[in-house]
C-alpha cells in the first residue's frame, strides 16, 4: 500500500480573515496503479469533506494525478458572517515521472472556487 500527503491553503477577500486562510491537509493511502481512484483522508481549519477523490493516470514514464475535492464549512464558521453555507471545491493536476508515490512530482497548481457565499477565493498556496 502506498501513501501520498498534500497541502493546500486558501486566502479569502473577507476583511474578517485579515489575511489568514484555511489549511487543507489531504492524504491518500491505497493502491497506487494506473486507472486506480483513490478517496482522501481530509483535515482542514475551517472545512470537512463533502466528497473527493485522486484518480492515477499512468504513462510509461510516470502519470498524472487528478485530484478533486469538495469541502463545506464547518459549524463553527458561522461565527463568520456569510459562512455558514460555504462549499469549496479544490482541484489540481500533478505530473510525476517515475512511479507514484515515489517519483519525481511537477508542481501543485490548485485551483479553487467558493460558492454559497458572497466572498472569494483570492489564492490557494502549497
Amino acid at each position: 500500500m502506498s501513501t501520498l500527503s498534500l497541502h493546500a491553503k486558501t486566502y479569502y477577500d473577507d476583511p474578517s480573515f485579515d489575511g489568514a486562510g484555511d489549511e487543507h491537509y489531504l492524504d491518500f493511502s491505497g493502491n497506487f496503479s494506473d486507472g486506480a481512484i483513490i478517496y482522501p483522508n481530509y483535515r482542514s481549519t475551517g472545512f470537512t469533506l463533502s466528497s473527493g477523490s485522486m484518480w492515477i493516470q499512468g504513462t510509461p514514464f510516470g502519470g498524472y494525478l487528478h485530484i478533486f475535492v469538495k469541502v463545506v464549512s464547518s459549524p463553527h464558521r458561522e461565527e463568520y458572517a456569510g459562512w455558514a453555507n460555504a462549499e469549496l471545491t479544490l482541484s489540481t493536476d500533478i505530473s510525476y515521472w517515475g512511479s507514484v508515490p515515489t517519483g519525481y512530482y511537477g508542481s501543485e497548481n490548485w485551483q479553487a472556487s467558493l460558492a454559497g457565499t458572497n466572498w472569494k477565493v483570492t489564492r490557494v498556496t502549497v
